[in-house]
Formats: structure tokens, sequence, C-alpha cells
């Protein structure tokens, strides 16, 4: 089968003392497929691919990841 997800994520600048931390904070929209591959009644194996549309991060400076994939297995009992 076959799925898709979209994730949204914002968050402030962090604060130390009362003042915040340069280059932290922003916004973040990622696109998420995946495919899962059903191996039989029972378990599954998936694999998903995170991929970023929009970056809005606050500073000038600032790591964020770029892609991530996620390669899963489940077992119902």
């Amino acid at each position: 089968g076959f799925g898709s997800q979209l994730r949204y994520r914002t968050t402030q600048a962090d604060e130390r003392n009362g003042d915040a931390i340069a280059n932290t904070g922003g916004s973040w929209i990622d696109i998420i497929p995946s495919v899962q591959y059903r191996i039989n009644n029972d378990s599954a194996v998936n694999l998903s691919w995170r991929i970023p549309l929009y970056r809005k991060l606050d500073g000038a400076l600032q790591f964020t990841t770029s892609s991530a994939a996620t390669l899963g297995y489940s077992y119902a009992f």
C-alpha cells in the first residue's frame, strides 16, 4: 500500500534566563510519502521518506534536517 502525510511544525525561539537564544525557532512543512509491503496477515515492512517543502528559520545560522528516511517493521499479535 501507499500513503503520504503532511507535517507542519512551528516553534518560538528558545529562551535562557528570559532572553531569546539566537538562531532558534521557525516553521517547517514536510511531505512524507510512504510504501508498505505486507509480508503476511500479521507483519509488514514500511519505508517512508521525509521531504522538506518549506523552511522559515529564525536567525542566520540554524541547523535543521534536510531529509530523512525511515524503515519500519510491524507485527500484529
